[in-house]
């Protein structure tokens, strides 16, 4: 009995383990630091997981986690959040940009949360604030646009803190309808509800200072339910009423000159902030701020053209789309300005952009398709509207390249390499190999391992080498990349074939074993290796590697990869079968080479060494 009640209480405890584990994310989920506002607190400083939906651990490391830091969830992927009791603080932007969030839980425990905190949860469709938070702050559930209820916490005393930030703490909460505000609270922000264009109902428990105008949307139908005394101005505009008819006009009046200005403000902040952005070169922060000024009415020239600039200089290669815009935006600007000539400049340059993106893109295309005639049509003209275009060179030089046209491709990568392009080294040494031009290509290939000493750099200049006959540079050169990327399995073949040119067969078979350890399915390494038991004279060891190199060749999708590793596995082991004397058995696989491929060369001195033996 005692022993049964063990068990049970084993597994008891694995199973609420196993709970445990199933309920909340992994530790390994979550980056940490310590929270310096509790004892003994865990902050969560960065969510790294990959699930999307998320539930923290109460405790992380055995430290309760207390705080969620600023950003710590931005732009993450997560569809929904619970956040344990014993939190307190979300901080600024932590869920910033969650656009599939759409649900949180935030525990009583949170006093806490911070500026723009949930800003543009486009998915998100409920929140209910706790009762322990005292402050909603401006921005914090800005843009969420699918958010339909909203229950605020009675300990809630101030919405909208820190007025005169840019962001409403409701603000474009366009699904928005009906809102009570609890007798908590005591001041709202003007702009706490600015553009949540289906509210109608807002519901006043207490009577909050509103000292200024606070701004509804204009479809707004009830604010009297609760016991302050409100007036509906034309626009949505609500003040705190009891005026008489020459006071109600007058600050009804003053309202709306205050919301002009304030509007105003607004436009210029964040005309100023979207030049600022342009100038440090963060277009995508200038693109936004500018757009919200044009939205906001900033009917400016300036405006147009820097939201222009930013779209057309944001991306290096000018993605049709982003060049049209900015068409659309230098366009706007001469409309409203025409006499500028920098608008216009800006705006021929912008199409000479477009123009070049789309030859660009048609080339690309033509060069996946490997139609190189079209694209080095199409590159020719990139580079007659862009002549300082390494990259275009770069293309045009390697379709160049595959048609053989060694010196229009070296050309083409030296242009590059001279307008800042280094890889291009690597690429112009190719060239010249295929030229035979041995000694520039190791030329380049040194410049290129200075510059990046890269592995393939270092295989590559073996190449060159191993053809120059230096066997041990070539040697060298292989080792030195092996060490760099020690599981590349060409590496260890290619320094296989300079061990054998050296006639140290041993240390060549070392290497293709190695070779087909690391990619067992090659055919052609088996078939490599049977040439180094060939020499060797282990016929019999070189027969079974063509064996194996045989079987794999049956299994190679590529039909020309195929036809060649079937030819080379029958030639060789037709080398083995003559130098063991199996005449007939070499006759049929020299037939077999020559009939999958009747100009390969070995297998016609095959032949030919065959025809004159007795058999």
């Amino acid at each position: 009995m005692k022993k049964i009640t063990l068990l049970l209480t084993a597994v008891f405890v694995l199973s609420a383990a196993n709970m445990y584990a199933q309920q909340y994310n992994p530790e390994s989920d979550f980056q940490i630091d310590w929270d310096t506002d509790v004892d003994n607190g865990i902050k969560i400083t960065k969510y790294v997981g990959t699930r999307s939906d998320v539930s923290i651990p109460p405790k992380i490391q055995n430290n309760t986690v207390t705080q969620i830091d600023g950003n710590a969830f931005e732009k993450t992927n997560i569809t929904s959040i619970i956040i344990p009791n014993g939190v307190t603080s979300i901080g600024i932007h932590a869920f910033d940009g969650c656009t599939r969030l759409t649900s949180v839980t935030i525990p009583n425990s949170v006093t806490r949360i911070g500026r723009s905190a949930f800003y543009g949860c486009t998915r998100l469709t409920s929140v209910t604030i706790p009762n322990g938070v005292k402050y909603i702050h401006t921005g914090t559930f800005k843009g969420c646009t699918s958010l339909t209820s909203v229950t605020i916490g009675n300990s809630v005393e101030d919405i909208g803190r820190g007025f005169f930030g840019l962001d409403g703490a409701f603000e474009n909460c366009t699904s928005l309808a009906r809102v009570t505000i609890p007798e908590s609270v005591k001041t709202i922000a003007m702009l706490t509800f600015d553009g949540c264009t289906n509210l109608t109902s807002v519901t006043f428990k207490g009577r909050p200072v509103l000292d200024h105008v606070l701004i509804f949307p204009g479809n707004l139908e009830s604010v009297f339910d609760g016991p302050g005394t409100y007036v509906r101005f034309a626009g949505g505009e609500i003040w705190k009423a009891n005026f008489t008819p020459s006071e109600t006009a007058a600050r009804q009046a003053a309202a709306q000159k205050a919301a002009e200005q304030e509007t105003a403000r607004k436009v210029k902040q964040y005309f100023d902030s979207g030049k600022a952005a342009y100038d440090k070169k963060d277009y995508d922060k200038a693109i936004a701020d500018l757009t919200e000024a044009i939205r906001l009415g900033a009917n400016s020239a300036d405006a147009y053209y820097y939201r222009g600039r930013a779209r057309m200089d944001k991306y290096v290669n000018y993605a049709i789309v982003f060049s049209d815009q900015a068409i659309e935006d230098f366009t706007q600007a001469i409309r409203l300005d025409p006499n500028n000539n920098t608008y216009k400049e800006a705006l021929r340059e912008a199409q000479e952009k477009q123009q070049e993106k789309r030859y660009q893109n048609s080339g690309d295309a033509a060069y996946d398709k490997k139609d190189y005639d079209k694209a080095i049509a199409d590159y020719t003209e990139v580079i007659r509207l862009n002549p300082n275009n390494a990259d275009t060179y770069y293309k045009r030089g390697y379709a160049y390249r595959m048609k053989k046209d060694y010196d229009k491709a070296i050309a083409d990568y030296t242009e590059a390499i001279w307008l800042g392009n280094v890889s291009c080294f690597f690429f112009r040494a190719w060239a010249y190999m295929m030229k035979k031009d041995y000694d520039k290509a190791i030329a380049d290939l040194t410049e290129a391992i200075r510059l990046t000493s890269g592995a393939d750099d270092y295989a590559s200049r073996a190449w060159a080498y191993k053809e120059k006959k230096d066997y041990d540079k070539a040697i060298a050169d292989y080792t030195e990349a092996i060490r760099l990327k020690p599981k590349i399995a060409d590496y260890y073949s290619y320094r296989a074939s300079a061990y054998i040119s050296k006639k140290d067969y041993d240390k060549a078979i070392t290497d293709y074993t190695e070779a087909i350890r690391l990619k067992p399915k090659i055919a052609d390494y088996y078939s490599y290796r049977a040439s180094a038991y060939i020499s060797k004279k282990d016929y019999d060891k070189a027969i079974a590697d063509c064996d194996e190199a045989l079987q794999l060749a049956s299994n190679i999708s590529n039909n020309e990869y195929a036809i060649s590793s079937y030819t080379l596995a029958y030639s060789t082991r037709a080398k083995a079968y003559i130098s063991k004397r199996k005449y007939k058995e070499a006759r049929v696989d020299v037939d077999k080479a020559l009939q999958i491929n009747p100009n390969d060369q070995t297998a016609k001195d095959l032949d030919d060494e065959l025809k004159k033996k007795k058999f």
